[in-house]
């Protein structure tokens, strides 16, 4: 085998390892049973940060109000970030004892959360977006495994509803169930390391986010497992989210996810090393290989184009030229509204090109954690 070959099949096996062979590895690697404690916990502090969420605000409280709270100490605490919409006024309208709205003047998300649990009285930290929504039995159970895991956090799986809390017609999607598999395995080895915006914590755990260049919900996640605490995702505290999905707005996410979690890893680059164990393999292999995959899988096109006389190079070129044509497709089908087959590989594509824009965004240090109506620029 050539050089030119040998190279491609470098580059090919690294693109393919976080997708698809750290997966397999997961399923066969030997589960560690969580350790048990025994504490009752009664009391809960709801942490939202909201900016312009004048559509969504008041639902999430109320179906926190209507959730299982009975004969529990719980209060509820919004930090407008600077919203000039009716977001602030809404929250207020509520008139409810358990609701603390706080105003403040345009900070960003971070500092939104860490003035949040400033205020807080309880021990017992709950983040939500304002476009999550919890069912009705949501709170006393996440309370009562909480009390029963010695964990540092519990993350929520987040499942896409409509507004009026039906079902969505998508689902969870394939990537989503994919995602899902890898953090259960992950959690039953050692310590999940991916997020999805809604955990709870105890406040001895949480630390404040220094920078607006973090991920809010990774930096409590690392600190967690930097102390000695595992991170468990639990699949049977499911929490709702009903803004609508937008393939635009996804990709821009995802774009900031990766500026954001490089920015948050590396300012944990002691955990990097593996020393560390499972954890430090789950960060390579999840995150860093994961994301830097997609420059992986660039570079053996690439490379594969200067091949094109050799029946390797040609499949390779071939097959992603074929999958850049058809979400080229997707991606008009999309844009026109119009109904689109096409969705998953134009999802594949698109999610590789904003890991690769993510990863110029970290470079730059361009991310941020001020917020836009879309979500985080």
């Amino acid at each position: 085998m050539d050089i030119m070959s040998i190279i491609l099949a470098i580059l090919l096996f690294l693109f393919a390892y976080p997708l698809i062979i750290y997966p397999i590895i997961l399923s066969i690697l030997p589960k560690n049973k969580l350790k048990s404690r025994d504490e009752s916990i009664d009391s809960l502090s709801v942490i939202i940060a909201a900016y312009n969420e004048e559509e969504h605000i008041v639902d999430c409280i109320e179906s926190i109000l209507k959730s299982d709270i009975a004969g529990l100490n719980i209060e509820i605490l919004v930090g407008s970030d600077g919203s000039n919409d009716r977001t602030v006024e809404l929250v207020k309208k509520l008139n409810n004892e358990l609701v603390r709205v706080f105003d403040y003047q345009r900070q960003g998300k971070n500092q939104t959360l860490n003035n949040l649990v400033k205020e807080s009285k309880y021990e017992n930290l709950l983040f939500i977006d304002a476009d999550f929504r919890l069912k009705d039995n949501s709170i006393r159970k996440l309370l009562e495994k909480f009390g029963k895991l010695d964990v540092g956090i519990i993350i929520c799986p987040i499942e896409m509803r409509s507004k009026s809390g039906e079902d969505s017609k998508e689902g969870e999607s394939i990537y989503q169930k994919y995602e899902s598999y890898i953090r259960r395995n992950e959690s039953e080895i050692a310590s999940c390391v991916n997020s999805l915006g809604s955990y709870i914590i105890k406040k001895e755990i949480f630390e404040s986010i220094p920078s607006d260049k973090y991920c809010d919900d990774l930096h409590s996640i690392l600190t967690s497992i930097k102390k000695g605490k595992r991170v468990y995702f639990d699949e049977d505290n499911r929490i709702y989210e009903v803004r609508k999905s937008n393939f635009f707005e996804d990709y821009s996410r995802r774009k900031r996810l990766v500026g954001g979690g490089l920015s948050t890893i590396f300012a944990f680059k002691d955990l990097l090393s593996f020393s560390n164990g499972w954890s430090a393999f789950f960060l390579w292999s999840h995150k860093l290989l994961r994301w830097f995959s997609s420059v992986f899988l660039l570079l053996a096109f690439i490379t594969s184009l200067f091949m094109l006389d050799t029946l390797f190079g040609l499949i390779t070129a071939y097959i992603i030229s074929v999958l850049i044509i058809i979400s080229g497709i997707g991606y008009l089908l999309e844009k026109g509204e119009m109904s689109n087959p096409l969705k998953l590989p134009l999802f594949f594509v698109f999610m590789n090109i904003g890991f690769i824009k993510g990863i110029m965004h970290y470079f730059y240090g361009n991310q941020n954690a001020k917020w836009s109506r879309k979500g985080l620029d």
